[in-house]
């Protein structure tokens, strides 16, 4: 359940303590968001993190405002950026190459594979066609075809395991990854340690500025989920991001957005599961979190930009 004492800001965001103003703000923004997981009538999880945020559990100490974010969540399709960044990790450690071919044929093919399905007559794709057909367009073949290159699911989960996320698994291909059961821990995150994951890879030394910026454009060429996260951020700024949708009601996405100027980005969780909504309404409570997280972080960083003036 979602209630005031979930919702937590700190540092570059909100804090609790102090100005009566920033106070007034977390209450109005704990009564908005009550109101959108209401219309929701499901489950919400949100996380967003600085570059600079400490998390540890559902408090944060710098920049990150949480609801339900320690609670589990079908991963969906959310997994392909990490799947991504698995696969350019063994293009830097000299495994693979982006431009080697992985054959394939009809049988591969699944629901939603648009770009697998648009080149099967040919029979290979390489594997940076691939990466980008996972992330920007969601192809779900394409992922398949991916994953054993790094393991299968578990090389996935040892990946993340190996930059300190200790909570997102992955245990299933496309698509029975997307069962979403309540209470099946498989093929499952948490909004933190999505948001945290996606900190770690962006800002961290994971990968090579060359690979690093191959992930950056396929995410930002992400043309799944238009309505979503990118309809909540200001004109002007850059929204790379990674939908996810599955059974009962799964409605994710993921993204780093970089604000306009030299501004560090942000890095945005938000899953949900259950309701009633249609998918319209579904991808609406996205955009709205988005939009609301977004003015309260420009409301707080107002407030300091006055405090140090004055």
């Amino acid at each position: 359940m979602l209630t005031r004492r979930g919702i937590v800001m700190g540092g570059a965001g909100l804090c609790l303590a102090g100005c009566s103003e920033k106070v007034n703000q977390a209450i109005g923004l704990g009564q908005r968001l009550m109101e959108i997981q209401k219309r929701h009538g499901g489950r919400v999880g949100v996380s967003v993190r600085t570059s600079t945020a400490v998390v540890q559990g559902d408090t944060a100490a710098d920049g990150s405002l949480n609801i339900n974010s320690s609670q589990r969540f079908a991963l969906c399709s959310t997994f392909k950026w990490v799947l991504a960044a698995a696969i350019l990790k063994a293009v830097d450690e000299n495994k693979l190459t982006v431009a080697q071919e992985i054959r394939y044929g009809k049988a591969d093919l699944l629901d939603h594979s648009p770009v697998t399905e648009k080149h099967v007559a040919k029979g290979r794709m390489t594997v940076g066609d691939l990466c980008s057909a996972a992330v920007a367009v969601s192809d779900n073949a394409a992922a398949n075809l991916l994953l054993p290159l790094i393991g299968g699911p578990a090389g996935l989960t040892a990946f993340v395991r190996g930059l300190g996320d200790t909570v997102t698994r992955l245990d299933r291909n496309e698509p029975e990854l997307n069962s979403n059961i309540e209470g099946d821990e498989r093929d499952t995150t948490t909004p933190d340690a999505m948001s945290s994951l996606l900190r770690t890879v962006f800002t961290g030394a994971v990968l090579q500025p060359q690979s690093l910026s191959l992930l950056r454009d396929w995410m930002v060429a992400t043309v799944t989920g238009p309505d979503m996260i990118p309809a909540g951020v200001p004109k002007g700024w850059t929204v790379g991001h990674k939908t996810g949708r599955g059974a009962n009601g799964a409605v994710n996405d993921v993204a780093v957005i970089w604000p306009s100027g030299d501004k560090p980005p942000l890095f945005l969780s938000i899953y949900t599961t259950g309701g009633t909504l249609d998918d319209t309404g579904r991808n609406q409570i996205v955009s709205d979190i988005t939009r609301l997280v977004i003015d309260t972080l420009a409301f707080a960083e107002s407030l300091d930009s006055k405090s140090a003036s004055s």
